[in-house]
């Protein structure tokens, strides 16, 4: 049964005649067919629906599987090469062979990083810090990180007179500039420049475009740039690597700000990629380091963090020896523990500065050590940086939760983690405990949680 129809007569006496009776009945078997094809429809459109995120996912999966495999051959045989005993590799050759290693893995970490920013945009993950950015130093410092790449286009920056700062997320806005700076390099051919171009647009707005001179785009492609997984179905489109993720960022990134994004292309011609922002108003104040980090108003400067102690607990021996030799390096003493018994043994016997500390391990787990030591009356002031391959948000707030000082997420450079290595170690036992706060407030609101009390 599928539904009824009840009826009554309310302005005539007696009962429904057999013609009432028998349009009755056809009015109820053309409702039953109408029910029953929409749902035959809801499923065949379901089906149909399955159908197409099985084709995408498994195009994706191939896709993602080529452009990771690609940067790890290239390193693979970049090491290989290097151990030949039989090989006798200049030092120039051998420069350029750890420098291509090296840019495989930074290959290798975006690919990751964009992944998981895109699990961060659909789980609604993703908080703005909004502030009064002026374009010019940020496009000028964008098109720098791309000047000296190997067989990079020349650029050309086209800036209007008197445009007010934008009202963007600098490290959002930062990530969209390289996206389309990225896609305009690749798609430009060699010598032809790539234009940047800022105006202030009609109304409050600021728009910026980023122009190439490459092949263009086909109309039948257009609906398509944007999302996520899609790439441009051309010879040039597949001889370009890439999952298909950067435009559907860019997007993300944009309108959370307040903007929007489009394209323009005509093939043989060139594309062009814009999009506007909201311009500053009087009371956007430019984002201050302490906006950023908060907590930094309480940094202690101490005697300098030259010859402090670190621990380091991980288990991945390699990590460590490369993490040791690098914080050495910047002066540091350091004491290393590949597990999470030996780990506390060295905190025991050493009386460390600081610890850097894994959450996985198959002996223990971090986060337990960290509550641990911070339950603790003669460790609870020991500083306490994460250094974990663990990176969603949910992560990074269990890991402040825990007590931790800093979260680095691996891949990393060990360069970026001797400076927050650093920053940590001036900080006050105090200013450790509010900023530590301030950051699982921020985490919990990018998760719909209930705020944490002090």
């Amino acid at each position: 049964t599928l539904g009824s129809f009840a009826l009554y007569i309310i302005r005539r006496p007696g009962s429904f005649s057999e013609s009432d009776v028998h349009l009755l009945q056809a009015l109820a078997n053309q409702a039953a067919i109408a029910i029953e094809n929409a749902r035959l429809f809801a499923e065949a459109s379901a089906a149909g629906a399955l159908r197409e995120l099985d084709r995408v996912r498994t195009e994706f999966v191939a896709r993602a599987s080529h452009e990771l495999r690609n940067p790890l051959a290239s390193a693979k045989s970049l090491v290989e090469t290097l151990l030949r005993p039989d090989l006798r590799l200049k030092p120039r050759d051998r420069m350029e062979f750890l420098e291509g290693i090296n840019s495989a893995c930074d290959r290798l970490a975006g690919i990751i990083n964009d992944l998981l920013t895109v699990s961060r945009i659909e789980a609604g993950q993703m908080e703005m810090d909004l502030a009064a950015v002026p374009l010019e130093p940020a496009i000028m410092k964008a098109v720098g990180r791309f000047k000296y790449r190997d067989g990079a286009s020349s650029f050309q920056v086209d800036i209007a007179a008197g445009v007010p700062p934008a009202l963007a997320d600098p490290g959002r806005l930062d990530d969209v500039l390289d996206n389309l700076l990225s896609n305009a390099v690749k798609y430009s051919p060699s010598l032809e420049p790539v234009t940047i171009g800022v105006r202030a647009g009609a109304g409050p707005w600021i728009e910026v475009s980023v122009a190439d001179r490459g092949i263009g785009i086909p109309p039948s492609e257009h609906g398509k740039l944007f999302k996520r997984f899609s790439r441009v179905d051309t010879t040039e489109g597949r001889r370009v690597g890439g999952v298909g993720l950067g435009l559907f960022i860019c997007k993300s990134y944009v309108e959370a700000m307040g903007g929007q994004i489009w394209a323009s292309s005509v093939p043989g011609e060139g594309s062009t990629f814009s999009f506007r922002l909201p311009a500053a108003g009087p009371g956007d104040g430019p984002l201050t380091p302490a906006a950023r980090d908060p907590g930094d108003e309480g940094v202690l400067q101490v005697g300098g963090e030259v010859g402090a102690r670190v621990i380091i607990i991980d288990d991945e021996a390699d990590m460590v020896k490369a993490t040791r030799l690098n914080l050495e390096g910047a002066g540091f003493q350091v004491v290393t523990a590949l597990d999470g018994r030996g780990g506390l043994a060295a905190i025991e016997a050493q009386s460390p500065d600081i610890i850097i500390l894994d959450i996985v391990m198959p002996d223990a787990d971090g986060l337990e050590i960290a509550r641990g030591l911070r339950a603790r009356p003669d460790t609870q002031n020991i500083p306490i940086v994460f250094l974990t391959a663990r990176v969603q948000v949910s992560d990074e707030l269990e890991g402040w939760r825990a007590g931790g000082d800093g979260y680095v997420s691996k891949p990393f450079s060990p360069s970026e983690l001797t400076r927050v290595v650093a920053s940590v170690l001036k900080r006050s036992p105090a200013a450790r405990r509010q900023r530590r706060l301030r950051i699982i407030r921020r985490l919990e609101r990018q998760l719909g949680r209930p705020q944490a009390r002090p």
